[in-house]
């Protein structure tokens, strides 16, 4: 019966020290790639096993890292999810993924992962305001990125200028003749609700910068997780004679539905009603959809490679956000 290989053996095929072999194997960034490729090259010859559990017992790591989110289900998020599970394979760090739907249940989840330990590091989602500032008070030393938050966070951050969003899709339509304008979004009241707040809050100036009225009867917010409610309002608004000719949707799910209603009343897209997008999933290809493309497979990889090299005890560069580029995509739908 063959000897099961051991860290010791491992470090001699490799010619390294076991400590070097450990850090391979916590995924740690401080090891130069052509002795990380001899580490796994040994492991492979030598069908080396680690043991899980003695690792995490002699390191007090868990070796997980957490992402919290109140957009669990939404396609946004799983092109995210693909940025950050693409750029873990390249450490030894499994993901666990927490879902909340309120601002208290979000702070308690948060708050019981690190208290009682169960990962090493936090990528956290749409943060709710009141918790930024406590969780810097609370646990300053902790290990934690966000995502999509605008205001001060203590912490590394990366986002969009979801402002600057709703501006460049308005002004798309505007330039495309548009001026009858349509907003449909989630309830930016919400507390998760602030990127349709800042998309709003761009699709607003531009209209002001080109004098057009801005009609709250052309306007459609949705409460969060009742999405089914946007067919039966899109319905209402374009059988009306006084309807707008252009819609700038704050998703592009939200997009999907209204061009799919508009065809329900026979209504051409683009020719009788221009729909704009947001976001750039992989199904706005399929749908013709123009839209505003954000970087969430990118967003997700930065958050987990700054989250990894913290977790390896390099300090973030910023803990100010960082704005990823937006950009507009033109295809078929105005």
């Amino acid at each position: 019966m063959r000897t099961k290989a051991t860290i010791k053996d491992v470090a001699k095929a490799a010619g390294v020290g076991i400590g070097t072999v450990s850090r391979v194997l916590n995924g740690g960034l401080h090891v130069k790639e052509e002795t990380r490729l001899r580490v796994f090259t040994a492991i492979e010859s030598l069908d080396y096993q680690p043991n899980q559990a003695a690792r995490r017992l002699s390191s007090g790591k868990t070796y997980s890292i957490g992402i919290v989110t109140p957009f669990f289900t939404r396609p946004s998020f799983s092109e995210r999810l693909q940025g950050i599970e693409q750029t873990l394979r390249e450490s030894n760090y499994d993901l666990v993924l927490y879902s909340s739907t309120t601002a208290n249940h979000y702070q308690n989840r948060v708050y019981s992962l690190i208290k009682e330990q169960r990962v090493d590091g936090l990528i956290l989602l749409n943060v709710p305001q009141t918790l930024c500032a406590q969780l810097k008070d609370d646990f300053p030393t902790f290990p934690i990125v966000m995502l999509d938050v605008a205001f001060p966070t203590y912490f590394p951050c990366f986002m969009v200028d979801d402002v600057l969003g709703g501006w460049m899709a308005t002004q798309a339509l505007l330039k495309k003749g548009y001026t009858r304008l349509g907003y449909f979004c989630d309830s930016y009241a919400d507390v998760f609700g602030r990127s349709a707040a800042f998309r709003y809050q761009g699709f607003v100036n531009a209209l002001h910068e080109h004098g057009l009225p801005n009609r709250s009867d052309w306007h459609c917010l949705l409460p969060r997780f009742e999405t089914h409610l946007l067919e039966k309002q899109a319905h209402a608004l374009l059988s009306s004679p006084d309807r707008p000719d252009a819609i700038f949707a704050s998703s592009d799910i939200n997009a999907f539905t209204i061009i799919n209603v508009a065809r329900q009343l026979q209504l051409r897209v683009p020719q009788d009603l221009a729909v704009m997008g947001y976001d750039d999933i992989e199904a706005a290809t399929y749908m013709n959809l123009t839209t505003i493309r954000q970087p969430l497979h990118q967003s997700g990889q930065l958050a987990t490679r700054t989250l990894l090299h913290v977790l390896d005890g390099v300090p973030p560069e910023s803990t100010f956000p960082h704005f990823l580029p937006l950009e507009y995509i033109a295809r078929q739908t105005i």
